[in-house]
């Protein structure tokens, strides 16, 4: 992480990160991923021309998803494997990243949808977790026709069938603006250094703002009401800094609403 944030900005990202990778690994499930690695030993049994060995695997396979769907017949996709990464692309300045969307604007109105995304690639600040499931129907009903395909001598097929099996995984993502991690850092730092210094804390606050705004400017808050709430919420905390209130309860409320937009971001 290059850019020059705090130390508390980065450490809860990193935070954020490892969270987010705990969340992505108590998700995958065991038994898609034999079945998925069953698959795998399948094909190169197909390959080697040993094809009761590859109907073996292809048994196992089959056993795994008929468990998972006894126990939840509703399951379309499964969790098999997980990344998390940090992206972060996208300027610091409001300013910046407010220009960058008005180039994506005129760049799509003209119809050059490379430019666009090419500029769109530049506007990503994120922990972005991708999870890459089995779709359980199709992957039972590849395995059954293989198994046919076996029986009837036609190995090529049945190694074509279950490549094809594989090259369906389904990848779903999540995201979590850094922005808005940044955000929720500085509004904690600033209700705790308060009673000790009202011109840090309201600093700190104005801080928030600007991710905040930094995070509407990128697409993160464009529709979403919660950004003039949280905004007027921070106005009401700054107000009771500066006459000496306590402002305990409306940080509360801030810090709840930060954490759920971060939240309604992730698995």
């Amino acid at each position: 992480m290059s850019k020059n944030y705090s130390s508390a900005d980065k450490e809860q990202i990193e935070e954020q990160k490892k969270s987010a990778e705990k969340d992505a690994e108590y998700l995958l499930n065991e038994d898609a991923i034999a079945a998925v690695q069953q698959t795998k030993e399948a094909i190169l049994d197909l390959e080697a021309n040993n094809p009761n060995e590859a109907l073996q695997h292809l048994e196992t396979a089959t056993g795994k998803i008929a468990i998972l769907l006894a126990r939840e017949p509703s399951f379309a996709l499964i969790p098999i494997s997980s990344t998390v990464a940090v992206i972060d692309t996208a300027p610091l300045s409001r300013d910046s990243a407010e220009e960058l969307r008005n180039h994506v604007a005129v760049a799509i109105e003209k119809g050059d949808y490379a430019e666009a995304r090419e500029l769109l690639d530049n506007m990503i600040s994120e922990v972005r977790t991708q999870i890459v499931n089995v779709p359980l129907g199709t992957h039972s009903k590849a395995m059954k026709l293989v198994a046919a395909l076996i029986d009837a001598d036609k190995l090529e097929e049945a190694k074509e069938v279950l490549n094809v099996a594989l090259s369906m995984l389904f990848i779903v993502e999540r995201t979590q603006p850094i922005p808005v991690i940044n955000a929720r850092t500085s509004l904690i730092g600033a209700v705790a250094i308060a009673p000790e210094d009202h011109e840090a804390a309201i600093r700190l606050l104005e801080d928030a703002r600007e991710d905040l705004r930094l995070a509407k400017a990128l697409g993160y808050l464009s529709k979403d009401k919660t950004y003039g709430e949280l905004d007027k919420q921070i106005d009401d905390i700054e107000s009771k800094i500066k006459r000496n209130i306590d402002s305990g309860s409306v940080f509360k409320q801030v810090e709840d609403k930060l954490s759920s937009f971060i939240e309604k971001f992730s698995l």
